[in-house]
């Protein structure tokens, strides 16, 4: 009996709690080392990290996920009120930005720093410091940079030189554009896909494609939108999500519409029409607003 009693206690303390969402700020321990973690980078770059950081503390949101090996911390955005576009990376993908060496007392930690779709994702240390987390006494061994947050993953940036771009002609013909004006690298579209299912809304297929190559363009008479505006969007319409717009004209989809039809509208009448074809026919039909001539 008692052998059994001990064994469900062993148990007990291996397995992972079960994540909450917390908002509010963070340990003295773990804001210790994001001061640490910031001052690694050149003051301007310092700064935009620590005003990520300040949108997690007073709007955003995290959880945590911990055992005797790791304490792990996952930040998220709020999506009635998303970072704001000038605070982000252009880093699109997956990275891990920095590594921390510390000491406290006779035991060695280390803390590493994520970052996904321009922001910093979170954080895990370990082993899990425990009790430790509000203990100023700690030790420093050694901090490094492990990836640069405005630097791209290789061939994730959409430019006109790519060759993954021959895999996806639509893009191609939007690059020869003499009017655009800028292509913003692809995020992680896995919040837009749930807010998608929870609204029961479908895009066109083509823009979600257009989306694993760019998070938008803007062009001199208009713009595709990504996703962090979309999601921004979707907040605050209730009738029509534009995807697009050029000149005077949006183009996009109605909330909670399982077909993916593409609707037009006229930004001063604020009419609706169902439109024939999909996203890109619709583009391609528009191609003279991209001072491109089919």
């Amino acid at each position: 009996m008692i052998c059994i009693g001990v064994g469900w206690l062993l148990y007990q303390q291996m397995l992972v709690k079960t994540p909450e969402f917390i908002r509010g700020g963070f340990y003295h321990l773990e804001n210790h080392l994001l001061r640490i973690f910031t001052d690694l980078y050149e003051p301007d770059l310092g700064r935009k990290l620590n005003a990520q950081l300040k949108y997690f503390k007073n709007k955003g949101k995290h959880w945590r996920i911990e055992n005797n090996a790791y304490h792990d911390v996952e930040l998220y955005e709020e999506d009635q009120d998303l970072m704001q576009e000038q605070l982000l990376f252009p880093y699109g993908g997956d990275g891990k930005l920095a590594r921390i060496n510390f000491r406290i007392g006779e035991m060695d930690h280390v803390m590493i720093l994520r970052c996904n779709s321009g922001v910093i994702s979170g954080w895990d240390i370990r082993p899990n410091p425990g009790d430790q987390f509000n203990n100023a006494e700690i030790e420093i061994i050694e901090t490094r940079i492990l990836q640069h947050p405005e630097d791209l993953n290789p061939g994730s940036q959409p430019g006109k030189n790519s060759g993954k771009l021959i895999k996806y002609p639509f893009l191609e013909v939007l690059l020869q554009s003499p009017s655009l004006r800028e292509v913003r690298s692809p995020k992680s579209l896995s919040r837009l896909h749930n807010r998608l299912r929870s609204s029961g809304t479908k895009l066109p297929e083509s823009f979600l494609l257009f989306l694993k190559y760019a998070d938008g363009m803007t062009f001199e008479n208009g713009r595709i939108y990504g996703s962090r505006t979309l999601m921004k969007l979707m907040s605050e319409e209730e009738e029509f999500w534009p995807l697009a717009e050029f000149s005077g004209e949006l183009i996009g989809v109605r909330p909670g519409d399982r077909s993916g039809a593409v609707y037009t509208m006229n930004k001063d009448l604020k009419k609706l029409r169902k439109l024939r074809g999909d996203f890109t026919e619709q583009l391609l039909a528009r191609l003279d607003t991209f001072d491109i001539r089919s």
